[in-house]
């Protein structure tokens, strides 16, 4: 019984996080539909794209949780922030070689996904904004993946839930109170990553995790 309460109390949150991380997915993009069906289109073709420039910073993500709570275990809870450090600037250095095809064949990379030219020119500068995240994501990704790592889900949803609220309210903000462009309101990635960065990054920095059987 211990150990499926250990389990469950660890497994609910991540379930919770997950759920509130696609819910502020799919919000995002019934603010995007009431600008209209270009800026909808746009931001389809960018999704798309987005999630094949994320796998290398995911493949990271995940093993950042494997390598976090390893290291914990082997009671070297003092190596944890070095290891991120590593594993960030690896990350950082894969984003940096999928950046290179945005920046140099955009119109290329946004015609796999249509053949309407107008509607690839009009992507282009949506596509630049999200090129310019991935200097970000990596970062990021590291640092929360690094929080669940340590074991402290409750944290990691906390982090994440705040993270989503700001990042919505922002996104709301763009695009129906100031009524921006499509490539504006992407500009709000940058405000997830960010907040989720420091967030993650101030826990770590607490070590409110070390020393904390699971």
């Amino acid at each position: 019984y211990s150990v499926f309460k250990s389990i469950f109390n660890v497994a609910l949150p991540v379930m919770f996080q997950n759920f509130f991380s696609l819910t502020g997915w799919f919000i995002f993009y019934l603010i995007i539909e009431r600008m209209g069906e270009r800026p909808l289109a746009i931001s389809n073709i960018m999704r798309s794209i987005y999630l094949v420039l994320m796998i290398p910073a995911f493949g990271f993500f995940s093993a950042t949780h494997t390598l976090v709570s390893n290291t914990i275990g082997r009671g070297k809870s003092d190596e944890v922030m070095r290891l991120i450090g590593r594993i960030m600037l690896l990350s950082l250095l894969f984003s940096i070689v999928m950046m290179q095809f945005n920046l140099y064949i955009p119109e290329f990379i946004i015609s796999v996904y249509t053949d309407d030219m107008s509607l690839v020119k009009a992507t282009i500068p949506t596509l630049y904004i999200v090129t310019g995240a991935l200097i970000i994501l990596p970062v990021t990704l590291t640092l929360f993946g690094s929080v669940s790592g340590t074991g402290r889900t409750r944290a990691s949803l906390a982090i994440e839930i705040i993270t989503i609220v700001i990042y919505l309210s922002f996104t709301y903000y763009l695009a129906i109170v100031l009524k921006g462009a499509v490539e504006i309101v992407w500009c709000a990635e940058y405000m997830y990553l960010a907040v989720l960065g420091l967030l993650s990054f101030i826990y770590l920095r607490s070590g409110k995790w070390k020393n904390r059987n699971i």
